[in-house]
């Protein structure tokens, strides 16, 4: 009865992971990232205002999944990076590449 109790908890575990795994947008966040870099380093801010704007909007429609997935603190600092990103864009700030590197690293441990 116990191995079968701990298979069930194991095998439970494992489409959990596999489901918040698929449910992630690392691939979108990434690209947007990458294409916000881009603009940035060809000072092409219209794009990359565009582009910051999709990114939010990204984690605006995943955000619970992420929620679900993380510590409060990495959420916050997530979310405080993709708000200084967002301005730094808007002002058109080379200090903007600072924050994507930031967020490109956060990916990893979000």
């Amino acid at each position: 009865m116990r191995y079968k109790l701990v298979l069930a908890w194991l095998v439970l575990y494992i489409c959990l992971w596999v489901g918040f795994h698929r449910a992630f947008p690392y691939r979108e966040l990434e690209q947007r990232l990458s294409n916000i870099e881009q603009s940035v380093h060809k000072k092409n801010w219209e794009q990359a205002n565009s582009d910051t704007s999709e990114l939010i909007e990204i984690y605006k429609q995943k955000k619970y999944i992420i929620q679900m997935n993380n510590s409060t603190e990495a959420l916050t600092s997530f979310e405080h990076s993709i708000g200084q990103l967002g301005v730094a864009v808007k002002h058109k700030q080379e200090a903007a590449l600072e924050y994507i590197g930031g967020l490109k690293e956060m990916l990893k441990f979000v």
